[in-house]
């Protein structure tokens, strides 16, 4: 099967395929971002996928007239609009800064999911709840059919896709033309003069993003995350769908430059996601540690995992490491999504040694550890920047030295990489891990600010920007 080299590579099978002036090449793009990037999921159908193909369009002309909102949410006018997917790692990143802006402006948040803090009392707004024509939708879908049919003819050829990953792109264009249509009518009643999000490449995000510019109103971007060092993960990240983007440091912002992105378009605000840590994280950390246990008077070795099932062999070789590693006490932090249960079967201590999510804030887990071990986790970065020192377990098909914030935080011995239990152990015993100081002094390049000091100074650009 063709890999891929650049996101360009995958929209020019389908240039030129627009809908109210919307570029829906793009949505292509977040498929195959999605398939390759954060997990490939290709499961064998053994069906005749052109065949397939007029079944498929037969059921989505079908199940619009019965998934279509009849709701009619009333939209205040707003000076912005936050556009989320609702994913809560991505709500740190957002919220902080919208509840800088609320003090003084009218606010609507656009999201995909109910996840939001009840407790805000600016309007939100559900993509499913928006309504939409179903008769402009279908008659959209019938025109633009012959035309999607003959691009994913070859492209499917070319990359050798199964029907489940033909479904899946004819899946997001529909729904991609219901969500032109949905933000058209966001926009005309709202009337904000910015909206924002927190990456521009989401599906729905760079759709509602085209119909802003169409009508004129500015567009900002948070970075979300850092960029690998292959071609087509760069590819992603230089390729700009807003009208600014707000980085975290002026590290960050002169590698976006070297990836093209033009200097006026790029703004330096901080990372709102984290606070500086105080005495009071340190103390409610202690005292979630010694309802477990009473060796706090060891070192605090954490391994941060994440969501993916992959992900469990890092477990393991992290257990194994304590038999080598006496003067350290070792804690696990799932992911919130990963099923307890696992850990209680799996782990000789059952639970005794795990973090329950429901209980330990992110904040609680960086004040308590001396040093934080993980795999390819945004968490691996909230440590980094908030100057705790990181030793990263290689996994396969990840290469660290890629990732230019990694490949310098490993040259100047912030972070250290471990292949097996016996290099992580070694690495806790003899390597001196940089000191607290290189830590802080790589995380303040990192990032200008954190917190609240990080929300409202990018609160504050995207009030310069609603006034330009």
């Amino acid at each position: 099967m063709k890999f891929p080299q650049t996101i360009d590579e995958i929209r020019g099978y389908f240039k030129g395929l627009t809908f109210h002036e919307v570029d829906l090449s793009i949505i292509i793009g977040s498929f195959f971002i999605s398939q390759y990037i954060y997990g490939p999921t290709r499961p064998n159908y053994p069906f005749n996928w052109m065949y397939r193909l007029a079944a498929v369009k037969t059921f989505f002309l079908q199940r619009t007239k019965r998934t279509f909102s009849s709701m009619k949410p009333i939209i205040p006018q707003a000076d912005y609009i936050m556009v989320t997917t609702g994913v809560d790692r991505n709500d740190l990143l957002m919220l902080p800064v919208l509840e800088q802006l609320a003090h003084s402006s009218r606010l609507i948040i656009y999201t995909e999911s109910t996840s939001l803090k009840e407790s805000y009392t600016f309007p939100s707004i559900r993509l499913q709840d928006m309504p939409f024509s179903a008769k402009v939708w279908q008659q959209a879908t019938s025109f633009l059919w012959k035309d999607i049919h003959s691009r994913l003819s070859v492209f499917q050829k070319d990359f050798g896709l199964n029907y489940y990953e033909v479904y899946c792109i004819l899946s997001a264009l529909c729904t991609s033309i219901a969500t032109v249509l949905k933000a058209e009518r966001l926009l005309e009643q709202a009337r904000p003069k910015v909206v924002f999000t927190e990456a521009d490449w989401y599906l729905n995000n760079a759709i509602i993003l085209q119909v802003a510019r169409r009508k004129d109103i500015t567009s900002a971007t948070l970075v979300h995350g850092i960029r690998g060092g292959d071609s087509f993960h760069s590819s992603l990240w230089s390729y700009l769908i807003a009208d600014r983007l707000i980085v975290w440091g002026e590290w960050m912002r002169q590698d976006f430059i070297g990836l093209g992105i033009p200097k006026n378009k790029i703004l330096v605000g901080g990372y709102p996601r984290l606070a500086p840590l105080s005495y009071k994280d340190r103390q409610a950390a202690r005292d979630l540690l010694l309802a477990q246990t009473d060796e706090i008077s060891k070192r605090v070795i954490v391994l941060v995992s994440s969501s993916l099932g992959r992900d469990k062999p890092a477990v393991e070789l992290f257990m194994n490491a304590q038999n080598q590693s006496p003067d350290c006490y070792f804690m696990i932090r799932p992911h919130p999504q990963e099923n307890l249960a696992w850990y209680e079967t799996n782990l000789l201590d059952g639970l005794k040694r795990v973090q329950n999510p429901r209980h330990w804030t992110l904040a609680n887990t960086l004040a308590l550890a001396d040093v934080v071990v993980g795999t390819n986790s945004t968490a691996c970065i909230d440590a980094l920047i908030i100057g705790k020192r990181l030793i990263l377990i290689r996994e396969g098909g990840f290469n660290y030295e890629d990732t230019p914030m990694l490949r310098d935080a490993i040259k100047r011995k912030v972070a250290f990489i471990a292949g097996n239990s016996d290099e992580l152990a070694k690495l806790l015993r003899e390597a001196p891990l940089g000191s607290i100081r290189d830590a802080r002094s790589f995380a303040k390049e990192c990032a200008l600010c954190l917190g609240s000091e990080a929300a409202h100074l990018t609160g504050n650009l995207l009030h310069n920007i609603c006034l330009d």
